[in-house]
């Protein structure tokens, strides 16, 4: 029998155990436990003093974190969504979403990484850090821990109800005051307001304020745009709404609509003389005669209902059965604040941009993974369904969000958070 060298046996068992090794290596369904809890720091940004980063990672594999621009904004923007830990050990926010992004824990804290989820280089590396805060932190940054010390999502930020209403949460505020469209602008400053009811409100930093009434809408459908022309007895007003997403320039909060309001003293026809962004009052006409425009963001105001998380119960006219899905249900999350939507459609997941209207939900097209799906393809449909469609809504009588494109119902769902 011939002899087999001993570097041979030894390579021999060293590969299993290699194997049995990597088969234990975090996977990116893993739960990083260790990393729960909350960090904070202040993180370079381009075009302000600083974003005051802080994030809470929940037992429950979601997060939420704020994000302050210092110097440019007083309010922060709140994010949500799912993490989970890669094969490198790191973190991941919105895994296969297109806003996706990449921390990497440490004995301390967290590391901000770049798109590709490499360490940031140069002379601002070190400031890049988030240190972990124990305790956690609650929508006004104080401590609330649970007994092991960690703090989970639900109990550390509590909703959209509990919040500043400022910001992308605008849309609740304006909702509340039973207004159906709003508009800003800086520079300078003025805000039009569409109150049920109450006709368009026009006003200034300055104090003036100009009641336009109603008027019927003007839709040009081969250039996206919509305009609303009002005459009173000292101005002839125009706001042209154009079909294209647009970014407040105080609060970067995230708006549907570019908006262009043209206002001229009443009896003045013409175009000569236009002054952009003027200030100074309007009732009573101007005394320079010139007609003025001003620029800005606006959106229609949506149901505050459909914040929130949504499993589907009806697809096409067709029943669903959560428990037909290995992965979990199909489920919706619709994000006013960030005018984002999220979703599974019971194995890959997908996200993309949202733009409401009084009664319609407008969805860009969907970007979703690619894993292999178990069982029929057609289970898998909702976000094919969805994808770059206008819908309206409403509700039945369970309460159930009811997704319609004209007289035909396309899905159904019941909230589940």
């Amino acid at each position: 029998m011939p002899k087999i060298p001993f570097a041979r046996i030894a390579f021999a068992l060293f590969i299993p155990m290699l194997l049995l090794v990597a088969c234990q290596t975090p996977g990116k369904e893993a739960k990083p436990a260790a990393y729960v809890g909350a960090y904070v720091g202040t993180v370079p940004c381009a075009d302000c003093e600083g974003i005051q980063y802080r994030i809470q990672l929940g037992e429950d594999a979601r997060f939420v974190s704020t994000s302050l621009y210092l110097g440019k904004a007083s309010e922060p923007f709140r994010s949500e969504g799912e993490y989970s830990m890669d094969e490198l050990g790191r973190i991941v926010l919105n895994p296969g979403m297109d806003d996706q992004q990449y921390l990497e824990p440490d004995a301390e804290g967290m590391w901000w990484l770049d798109s590709e989820g490499k360490r940031i280089e140069g002379n601002l590396a070190g400031h890049y850090r988030l240190t972990r805060i124990e305790g956690g932190l609650n929508p006004g940054g104080s401590g609330s821990s649970s007994e092991n010390g960690s703090v989970s999502v639900s109990h550390a930020f509590s909703g959209v109800d509990s919040e500043p209403v400022e910001g992308g949460d605008l849309y609740l505020r304006k909702w509340q005051e039973g207004i159906r469209f709003y508009a800003l602008g800086t520079e300078p400053f003025w805000a039009l307001d569409w109150k049920n009811g109450g006709g368009w409100i026009f006003q200034t930093s300055e104090g003036e304020v100009i009641n336009l009434g109603e008027t019927e809408p003007v839709y040009q459908a081969d250039s996206g745009l919509t305009r609303y022309s009002f005459q009173t007895k000292s101005h002839l007003v125009r706001a042209t709404l154009k079909d294209e997403p647009c970014a407040d320039g105080m609060s970067g909060a995230p708006f549907d609509l570019t908006v262009v309001l043209t206002i001229q003293p009443a009896g003045d026809r013409s175009n000569s003389g236009t002054k952009s962004g003027a200030t100074g009052g309007l009732s009573g006409g101007s005394s320079s005669g010139e007609t003025r425009l001003y620029y800005g963001c606006g959106s229609f105001t949506a149901d505050p209902r459909l914040h929130n998380i949504w499993g589907l119960v009806k697809l096409e006219g067709v029943d669903v059965n959560p428990s037909s899905y290995t992965r979990g249900g199909p489920m919706l999350e619709l994000n006013l604040s960030m005018r984002k939507i999220y979703g599974s459609d019971g194995c890959n997941r997908f996200s993309g941009s949202l733009a409401t209207g009084p009664a319609e939900l407008r969805f860009s097209a969907l970007a979703s993974t690619r894993m292999a799906c178990p069982g029929e393809v057609g289970m898998y449909r909702l976000s094919s369904v969805l994808s770059g469609m206008e819908v309206t809504y409403a509700w039945s009588n369970k309460g159930n969000l009811v997704l319609s494109q004209g007289a035909e119902k396309l899905a159904e769902f019941r909230a589940i958070d």
